[in-house]
């Protein structure tokens, strides 16, 4: 998936590979290590490049990262025929214990209570959320990201990322067995239960 505004260009590619591996450079050091854990617990493989105007605002960036990541998780749920569609995980971290829970339904859903004031590596962590809602709002997804406990920026932050790569790894799993609906399809397909792609 690229994308290009006049801020950013971004460039994200997620794939099931037998070979898992990522590749991350966003020009946002903090963001590029919570990108790598998010990748790692969700069992894909995640090649991003981005380049923007970090001197000014890290905020478009981890934006416009969020827009790519959602779109490629909307072309992959469209290549599996059927998925878990939910997934629900927490993330211990030392102290820390974050919760992550999704439903692929085609509707577009952030209840985040993950964000926290302040910086950890010049990242303000309220671009947490930022890049959630970008997730949401793109895919289609109906999100609910927690810190349950703990203070420390860092470990609130990575502990979110690793739930949500969890979560997502749960419910982009293929079950033959299972139906999306009781409807017979989700808000993101055609009445005839074809997704939109």
């Amino acid at each position: 998936m690229f994308r290009q505004s006049r801020e950013t260009k971004v460039h994200v590619t997620l794939a099931q590979c037998a070979r898992r591996r990522e590749r991350i450079a966003t020009g946002v050091p903090f963001f590029d290590h919570l990108l790598q854990q998010m990748a790692a617990h969700s069992g894909l493989t995640m090649l991003a490049s981005a380049v923007g105007d970090c001197f000014l605002d890290k905020h478009h960036v981890v934006e416009d990262v969020g827009i790519a990541v959602g779109a490629t998780l909307t072309r992959l749920q469209c290549n599996l025929s059927r998925t878990n569609r939910y997934g629900c995980f927490y993330a211990p971290l030392d102290e820390t214990l974050a919760h992550a829970v999704v439903d692929f339904s085609g509707r577009p859903t952030l209840s985040a209570g993950a964000g926290s004031a302040g910086c950890v590596c010049s990242f303000n962590a309220h671009l947490v959320v930022e890049f959630f809602r970008a997730v949401s709002r793109t895919v289609g997804v109906s999100m609910h990201v927690d810190v349950v406990r703990g203070l420390e920026r860092h470990h609130r932050a990575e502990a979110v990322f690793k739930a949500f790569g969890r979560a997502m790894r749960h419910a982009i799993r293929v079950d033959a067995r299972s139906a999306a609906s009781t409807k017979g399809f989700l808000a993101s397909d055609n009445e005839d239960g074809r997704r939109h792609c």
